[in-house]
Parts: C-alpha cells; sequence; structure tokens
C-alpha cells in the first residue's frame, strides 16, 4: 500500500495559487496605474498631502524627485510608491539594482519588502537612466493586510530615508 502526500500536493497547490494572486495583482496594478485621476477613479491625481513642503524641498534638492505619494493597491495586498524624476543626474542614485526597498510601517516596526516573482523579477522599474518629468513606481508587498490606510510609513530607497507618509 502506498502513502499519498497531500502535503506536498498542497504546498504545490499554495505557492502556485500565491503566485498566480501576485501576477493578477501586478497586471491590475499596472493596468490602472495611470487612470484614477484621468476617468474619474475614487482617488483622483496620484499626489500625496503627507509630505510637507520642507521635507518635499530637501528631497527634491538633495535627490533630485519630488514624492508623488503611496497608495494601497491591489485590493490592498500591496502599496504603490511612486516618484517624479526632477533631475536625472541626482536620481540615478536611486536605480542601483542591489540597493534596499523596504517600507516600514512606523507604529508596529511591521517591514514590507518588494516582492520578488520568478518570472517577473522584483516589483520595481528598473532603468539604465532615468527620464526628467517621468513618473517611477515601486510595488511593497502587502501581505496579510499589515498596513492600512492611515497608516503611517518610512520608504527606504537605499540610502534616502522617507518618514512619516501616510498611505492613501
Amino acid at each position: 500500500m502506498q502513502k499519498s502526500q497531500p502535503a506536498a500536493g498542497t504546498a504545490r497547490f499554495a505557492n502556485g495559487l500565491l503566485g498566480t494572486v501576485w501576477r493578477v495583482a501586478f497586471s491590475l496594478t499596472l493596468a490602472t496605474a495611470g487612470s484614477a485621476g484621468a476617468h474619474g477613479g475614487d482617488h483622483g491625481p496620484f499626489t500625496t498631502r503627507s509630505v510637507s513642503p520642507v521635507q518635499r524641498l530637501a528631497i527634491e534638492q538633495a535627490w533630485g524627485i519630488s514624492v508623488e505619494g503611496i497608495r494601497l493597491t491591489a485590493a490592498g495586498h500591496m502599496l504603490d510608491f511612486r516618484y517624479r524624476v526632477l533631475d536625472p543626474g541626482k536620481a540615478g542614485r536611486l536605480i542601483h539594482p542591489k540597493m534596499g526597498l523596504l517600507v516600514i510601517e512606523e507604529k508596529s516596526g511591521a517591514e514590507l519588502p518588494v516582492p520578488t516573482m520568478t518570472k517577473v523579477g522584483a516589483l520595481k522599474q528598473t532603468r539604465s537612466h532615468l527620464h526628467p518629468e517621468r513618473t517611477y513606481s515601486v510595488l511593497f508587498a502587502n501581505l496579510n493586510g499589515k498596513v492600512k490606510a492611515d497608516a503611517v510609513v518610512t520608504v527606504m530607497l537605499g540610502d534616502l530615508r522617507i518618514e512619516h507618509l501616510v498611505v492613501e
């Protein structure tokens, strides 16, 4: 008599299902990324009120980017952080392939990484160079919905640390 191994089959099924969920979430995010403001979506333009004018100016001068915001996306399973490049020379430091990318929920200390998928890779835009006045995004995994709307987070892009952003 041969023993069945339901645990191995269940694990394969769960891993396949998780991969499918990430692919669907990624596809939906890309499909709807620019449409919220242009087509009467719920949130309007992708801009944030959580960056103070002083903080915005400091980031623009030091890093050559303007923070557009961080929002829940993919039914709350991901966070979408966006920034607009103002000075490609300064912002070029943000596209190093091995730089650490992380969101930290300030109240609980929960860390949300950028998910890496087998066939797609990391869910971030990578370029050999950045274009001025173009918006770039990074998707962070929000497994189990740890971070909710109105949570205060810190976004870390390599050496750049942007604190006290409010998730919209």
